[in-house]
């Protein structure tokens, strides 16, 4: 479909819209994309395309001149030009790339660093070249780094270690992650948040395996055996989040003895141990907690929730919801906030979690399918 020279704007979701300069491309099949200016206060624009250009920025800039944040969603490229842009957006403090197989090169990093007073930045595919990272370290008002497809070499995380004001770290590595990368990530103490995703990466598997290997298949690319002893000297540590991990009750004992003093705890996608859950109890101050729960986990004694006495925010997504999880969550008397992402709930199920928390208590169920 040939491009236009005016941007397409998707409905507007909680201050945020989606952008493209192609017709069809933000809408399901058959429905018709629509030129729409955006209504209402608006803080986050997304840009899908193939090829981010510079009259895009532009447009956007006419249009909405006070956003905060930015994401670039790509195919190709992002011409040149397109981040000097940026300077005109004076209230801009979040910038996102992702997209391009060949990742974003050092010098348009360079260019949207002096574009910008960014506090929040998350790379996707970098080029993998010496020094690509070192601009950030002298850019005291970013306070969120996130390099969610890390390939290495390792020694560009030792910039990450410089950065005078990092307090949020995310990071998204393979399984080429070497114990020189633990060991840059153990000096990162001055951190209050810490996000770790593991995407596999070659592990040398043949692309004609059986489909009944596909449950030996997802565990596989799953970290294992990792040694969280970098955790140590992190005191400051108070978010952890943790994806695509397999855990033990040994490892979540040794995350507890390092950085006891974590309010949040999120665990995606992660194949659990027997008791592992029930470890996080050493947590004595954990405030918020969120569960993506494996098929293929050990039996929970779901009661261990009980022990959080200053638990106020749980999440918890699965197949459905385990019904001695259900009768553990009723009897939280400090829970203020449950969200429940589920792909089915009986109405007995829905009515009991509805009349069994008071107005204090904001409850958000999604039902995945589930008509609106």
């Amino acid at each position: 479909m040939a491009k236009t020279k005016q941007l397409w704007w998707s409905d507007i979701d909680e201050g945020s819209v989606d952008v493209s300069d192609q017709q069809g491309l933000l809408y399901e099949e058959g429905l018709e994309a629509h030129k729409r200016q955006p209504n209402g206060k608006i803080n986050e624009v997304t840009i899908h395309g193939d090829t981010i250009q510079a009259w895009h920025l532009q447009t956007l800039f006419e249009t909405l001149p006070d956003i905060t944040s930015l994401l670039f969603l790509y195919q190709d490229k992002i011409e040149d030009g397109v981040f000097s842009k940026l300077s005109q957006f004076s209230k801009l403090t979040s910038v996102m790339v992702g997209g391009g197989d060949q990742g974003l090169p050092a010098t348009q990093l360079k260019m949207l660093l002096e574009a910008t007073n960014l506090e929040e930045i998350h790379l996707g595919t970098i080029e993998q070249s010496e020094g690509i990272l070192t601009p950030l370290v002298d850019r005291k008002e970013i306070k969120t780094l996130s390099l969610s497809a890390f390939e290495g070499p390792m020694s560009l995380l030792e910039d990450v270690v410089k950065m005078p004001s990092l307090e949020d770290f995310s990071l998204g590595f393979e399984r080429n992650f070497t114990e020189e990368g633990w060991t840059l990530l153990s000096k990162l103490t001055g951190l209050t948040s810490l996000s770790l995703y593991f995407f596999g990466g070659d592990n040398n598997s043949s692309d004609d395996d059986d489909d009944d290997d596909d449950d030996d298949a997802e565990h596989s690319i799953l970290a294992e055996g990792t040694d969280f002893s970098f955790l140590k000297e992190m005191s400051s540590l108070r978010s952890l989040e943790l994806e695509s991990f397999a855990l033990s009750a040994q490892q979540i004992e040794q995350i507890v003895s390092h950085v006891p003093r974590l309010r949040m705890l999120y665990i995606e996608d992660c194949f659990l141990g027997p008791d592992a859950l029930e470890a996080c109890t050493g947590f004595t101050e954990l405030t918020e907690m969120s569960l993506q729960q494996d098929e293929s986990e050990s039996a929970v004694d779901w009661s261990f929730l009980e022990r959080f006495a200053s638990l106020e925010d749980f999440a918890f997504s699965g197949e459905e919801l385990p019904k001695p999880l259900l009768q553990t969550l009723l009897k939280l008397e400090n829970l203020r906030k449950l969200s429940l992402v589920l792909e089915e709930l009986d109405n007995k199920d829905r009515r009991l979690l509805k009349q069994g928390f008071g107005p204090e208590v904001s409850l958000d169920i999604e039902v995945v399918g589930e008509d609106d």
